[in-house]
């Protein structure tokens, strides 16, 4: 049975970028750039007012010159195309163009107004070139790399995209991944539960997961404990880049994934892990599937979860997770964790190593993991209660209070 980083390293030996494509700036936040994006012009493409003020020649002024007749108003959008002479000055207002004759701009505030066509400068007041003005291109030169590829995109660099006018880009596009629930006891979350079912509760901590690593989630319709809904179901879900399967990869008798996954052609990479929770974990990878009679896709990686919602939310931390990042051109690396000190004392009687839910606490001017109080992997609410996870050795062992645990947060950082 495979350890946990054995397990990972298999997953990412089949994880690559995914071919890049061309989407619109709304689709691109938080994708990783595939294209040096170059400027098509100087930003800003004249030189332009910083404050509301007076636009003047600092010449005039440093020959002593200290009345300006104001010759004209330029806003924000108006080009302006009357130039400035000796003794002229124009009133203008924040980003908008300097005046042909002008260098500088001095602050309203800075000067006396004698009256509306006239402006005096203080003696005192030195102006110098270039004051309160931001040069032509001093932002970015025209034809200048003003995003390099591999860039991952943020909010600032979208906005840098549009100011370039790019409206669409080159970029490694977010996973498409489908999610199959399994299982005769499983309702939706709308319906009643029967004496012996319940709701469809994974579907949507897996939507949500999915949504915070960045994929496009897409939950279909519940499948049943039998071979030919399995086919069905399984089937359709990998029409995808990633099928994620929830229940039924077990060892019982209606654990029929396995099965029905290598009749559709899936390989399997492997089947366990030593981990508490999350043991029944089976991963494969098929190579290619048709879609819909159009052009066969990309490999699809396949993820057997096993029902319990804690085993699935830690497996997709550890596993599923790692694989959207990488098919996003991100990360190959394993989610990080982070060391912290425990705020109580915590005991693994279990031979695998253990991840249980607890909240993060300040104990003593520190923050500190307090395990929070759960029934085991079946017991969602516990895990709702808590910030992320502490990994404990495998057993028989017990950590003091204070001991440093490793720690895998619930919600991105």
């Amino acid at each position: 049975m495979l350890n946990a980083d054995e397990a990972f390293r298999q997953v990412m030996t089949w994880c690559h970028a995914l071919p890049t494509a061309e989407r619109s700036l709304e689709e691109s936040l938080g994708a990783i750039l595939a294209e040096d994006v170059l400027a098509d012009q100087d930003l800003p493409p004249f030189d332009k007012a910083l404050v509301d003020g007076y636009a003047l020649s600092s010449v005039d002024a440093g020959n002593g010159l200290r009345d300006f007749n104001v010759s004209q108003t330029i806003r924000a959008g108006k080009f302006p195309t009357d130039e400035l002479i000796t003794g002229q000055t124009a009133r203008i207002m924040t980003g908008a163009p300097l005046p042909q004759g002008a260098d500088s701009v001095i602050m309203w505030e800075h000067v006396e107004t004698v009256n509306n066509d006239l402006i005096r400068l203080p003696v005192e007041r030195l102006i110098k070139a270039g004051q309160n003005v931001l040069a032509r291109g001093r932002e970015i030169s025209q034809g200048q790399v003003v995003l390099p590829k591999s860039l991952r995109l943020n909010g600032a660099a979208i906005g840098v995209l549009g100011s370039v006018g790019r409206s669409r880009v080159k970029i490694v596009p977010q996973p498409r991944i489908r999610i199959v629930p399994t299982g005769d006891e499983l309702v939706e979350i709308d319906q009643q539960p029967g004496p012996a079912q319940i709701r469809n509760s994974n579907a949507y901590v897996l939507r949500s997961l999915i949504e915070q690593a960045g994929g496009l989630p897409e939950v279909l319709p519940i499948a049943k404990d039998d071979p030919e809904s399995l086919s069905e179901s399984l089937s359709a879900g990998l029409y995808a880049d990633i099928l994620i399967v929830t229940g039924g990869v077990s060892a019982g008798e209606a654990d029929l994934v396995p099965d029905t996954l290598a009749s559709l052609g899936v390989e399997p990479v492997f089947h366990k892990i030593r981990l508490k929770p999350g043991k029944p974990l089976w991963f494969g990878v098929r190579h290619s599937a048709e879609e819909l009679g159009q052009k066969p896709v990309r490999k699809v990686l396949v993820f057997g979860l096993p029902g319990n919602p804690v085993s699935v939310i830690v497996n997709f931390l550890l596993f599923v997770k790692p694989a959207i990042m990488a098919l996003r051109g991100i990360s190959t690396d394993p989610v990080a964790h982070r060391t912290v000190p425990l705020a109580e004392a915590v005991e693994n009687r279990d031979e695998r190593p253990s991840y249980i839910p607890a909240r993060l606490a300040r104990r003593h001017d520190r923050i500190a993991a307090d395990p929070v109080n759960w029934a085991g992997s079946n017991d969602l609410r516990g895990a709702a209660l808590a910030d992320g996870f502490i990994l404990i050795p495998s057993g028989p062992c017990r950590l003091a209070a204070g001991s440093s645990v490793s720690f895998l947060p619930l919600l991105p950082s």
